[in-house]
């Protein structure tokens, strides 16, 4: 405020008044000056924080590389090593060295996870996906892992549930592999399960489509946890017990990140103790309800029924609800006398059985046992049985079917935790719906046979396994250790493929890509395929890597389905392959189904009797002498169509005798190009049924081995 004097004022007065401006006017220009040091201040502060934000994420880069590069080898070797002929302690030795080293690369990724999130480079995607497939296909990952603790894995999805959804599957897996892996650790015996539910209040607008939150929920009979604690439990590098930590692992990271993950996706996430012991975490999320008819509506086992036998309470609601979904009514029981005592009573008259799902691991007797008596009663032997089983049981079940004759055999063994869709084959193949399906014949594992493959690393492990791997998928390789090298040799040679490393010192793998670009057009070769490979993973590499001309990106460490993929994209038309997609039902992947069909060897071994006891071992050691010389009468029919058929018809028919479902698979793919008439990938028909020979003797000599036990 300036206040102008009096005309009239006295000479003091006037004194006092400029007197009076003089202290606003300097307490004006010290407060100017002090708003100016703060200003200048915080942007120096906001500068020095953008600094070491800079710093961070280059340490981070840089550090990702430096680990990745010796993981690379570390998991290359190992899992090269793992596909050689080892022992079991050896296996077990490799096995353990792969497990760790992958332990590591989690551990890395977590991190670098966290600074992405952190500095808000982690972008959401917005795809469809199918919510009961998500769930099954992520508990399908721990199966093993579950099982060797004895532990009962189950998801229970509603039946009446929307589960066509859009939105980012990948890192909603994130959040739920860390929940699933986390109750698994912690808990010695029991369960865990995983149960999806509509949040309350939560109803798309119209009947269909629309806005939905869902909430997923792990429970376990584990150690629980304190819940004065509760709070830490999702702190960055924190557990909420110490004593937690010596005993179990972990970083605490992963929590911390689930955290952060649905809290960008717009959801909660919480952990309460049970009850009965235990913990259940919990998580929403919200999606958009792609416009889809409610599975039930066209449930394709409408009007069937079932029996499901089994003592376990989250089984038994995991397969009720997919039961439902497959549109069958169904009952449950938990022991077998209540359940013979119901069917033998005519009580249960009006709902009848038409096919039941026993579990193996009975309390008392067996399930086996519980077959066997089925089969023995006249009022019930019609009715067609599945086994329930887990994985590491495997060896015990065909042991118990090897003991059983033909008729008390069960139709099949469907392994625990159950998938919808191997659910209804199974049960379709048991009603008699369908013939015994051949929706498991599959094309060939991916590979590299016929093509020829330069790879560049300055790096001379990393070229090892890159040489190695490329050579286990039957390509030619030629490795090169600098840029200058390898595009002489490029214009020298014909590649298909080259692999290139993009930290090479001197000439690094953009300049020599660019290079051996422009040395190709100049000698008018055509356009090859050139893949980055790199150990930087952080956000933006790959399509850094493709804007500046690299046609495809590898991150390391490579491992063999990596390298398939990148034959599969860019040579699968050639080789006689392609991509299978998800719902892809014509081209399911050869490398998930077992190379021998248990089921097959069980009933061979059932045929074995006091009056030909060696009639199994026979068999197996009948066909190790068999097939290697009709593989080889396949060899030399392989210029005349007529010859090739009759050839690859008996090698069929040897092959399906003890159930090697992927050699017969094999030979009806070259069996289609002989009828044809077509020649043109006869050499990479043979070599896929040699390599498929191979691994199908292999497995077979476990088998014998067995026998003779």
């Amino acid at each position: 405020v300036v206040v102008l004097p009096d005309a009239d004022m006295s000479g003091d007065e006037l004194r006092a008044v400029f007197v009076q401006a003089g202290w606003v006017f300097f307490g004006f220009v010290v407060v100017s000056l002090a708003m100016l040091w703060l200003v200048r201040r915080e942007t120096q502060t906001r500068d020095e924080a953008l600094r070491l934000s800079r710093q961070k994420s280059e340490f981070l880069s840089t550090m990702s590389h430096e680990i990745r590069t010796p993981l690379n080898s570390v998991i290359g070797f190992a899992e090269l090593l793992s596909k050689t002929d080892l022992d079991s302690r050896q296996r077990e030795y490799v096995s353990s060295v792969r497990h760790s080293g992958e332990a590591l690369l989690a551990l890395l990724n977590d991190i670098l996870d966290l600074s992405k999130i952190e500095a808000g480079k982690l972008q959401l995607e917005e795809v469809e996906f199918d919510l009961r497939e998500w769930v099954e296909n992520t508990l399908a990952m721990f199966s093993e892992q579950a099982a060797g603790k004895g532990l009962d894995l189950c998801a229970v999805i509603p039946h009446d549930l929307p589960v066509l959804l859009r939105g980012d599957p990948a890192h909603l897996r994130q959040v739920l592999v860390n929940l699933v892996g986390n109750a698994i650790k912690f808990t010695e015996h029991g369960y865990v399960s995983v149960r999806v539910e509509r949040m309350p209040d939560s109803i798309p607008e119209g009947e269909h489509g629309g806005r939905m939150e869902y909430c997923l929920r792990v429970r376990d009979s584990g150690i629980g946890i304190n819940p004065a604690k509760k709070a830490e439990l999702f702190e960055q590098f924190s557990q909420a017990d110490s004593s937690t930590t010596r005993r179990y692992g972990g970083t605490g990271l992963g929590l911390a990140i689930s955290r952060r993950l649905v809290g960008l996706m717009g959801g909660r996430i919480d952990a309460d103790p049970l009850p009965e012991g235990g913990t259940e975490f919990w998580f929403s999320f919200a999606c958009d309800v792609v416009d889809d008819p409610p599975i039930i509506e066209a449930a394709p086992l409408r009007g069937w029924r079932g029996l499901v036998l089994t003592d376990r309470s989250c089984v038994a609601e995991s397969l009720g609800e997919s039961l439902l979904t497959l549109g069958m009514d169904y009952r449950v029981m938990a022991d077998g006398p209540g359940a013979l005592a119901l069917l033998r009573s005519g009580k249960d008259a009006e709902f009848g059985v038409d096919v039941a799902l026993i579990d193996a691991n009975l309390p008392g007797d067996s399930g086996f046992d519980f077959a066997r008596v089925m089969r023995s009663d006249h009022r019930l032997r019609h009715i067609p049985v599945l086994m329930l089983s887990s994985v590491s049981d495997e060896w015990r079940v065909l042991r118990e079917i090897g003991d059983m004759t033909v008729g008390e055999m069960p139709v099949a063994v469907v392994h625990k935790p159950t998938l919808l869709e191997n659910l209804h084959e199974h049960v379709a193949v048991a009603l008699g719906l369908v013939g015994t399906s051949d929706t498991n014949a599959v094309v060939n594992e991916p590979s590299y046979n016929g093509l020829h493959a330069l790879v560049v690393d300055d790096n001379e492990l990393n070229l090892r396994v890159a040489r190695g791997m490329l050579e286990q998928l039957g390509g030619a390789v030629e490795p090169v250790n600098n840029g200058a090298e390898a595009i002489e040799v490029a214009q020298s040679k014909d590649f298909d493929l080259v692999f290139m490393d993009c930290e090479m010192p001197g000439m690094d793998g953009t300049e020599t890509m660019h290079r051996m670009r422009r040395a190709d057009e100049a000698n008018g070769r055509d356009r090859r395929v050139i893949v980055a490979m790199t150990a930087n993973t952080t956000v933006g590499d790959r399509e850094r890597c493709l804007a500046q001309g690299f046609d495809d990106y590898l991150p390391k460490p490579i491992t063999l389905d990596s390298m398939s993929s990148v034959a599969l994209h860019w040579f699968g038309e050639r080789l006689g392959r392609h991509r299978a997609m998800p719902g892809d039902a014509e081209t399911p992947q050869r490398d998930h189904e077992p190379v021998i069909d248990a089921q097959v060897l069980v009933r061979m071994r059932a045929l074995q009797s006091d009056k030909d006891p060696t009639f199994f071992i026979e068999l197996l050691a009948g066909f190790r002498k068999e097939a290697p010389e009709r593989l080889r009468v396949v060899r030399n029919t392989v210029a005349d169509p007529a010859s090739l058929r009759q050839a690859l018809h008996s090698l069929k028919g040897t092959a399906a005798l003890v159930g090697a479902k992927r050699l017969v698979a094999a030979c009806e793919e070259g069996l289609i190009d002989a009828r044809a008439g077509d020649l043109s990938r006869v050499d990479i028909h043979v070599e896929e049924l040699a390599a498929e020979l191979e691994w199908a003797l292999e497995e077979l000599a476990r088998y014998e081995a067995q026998a003779h036990d």
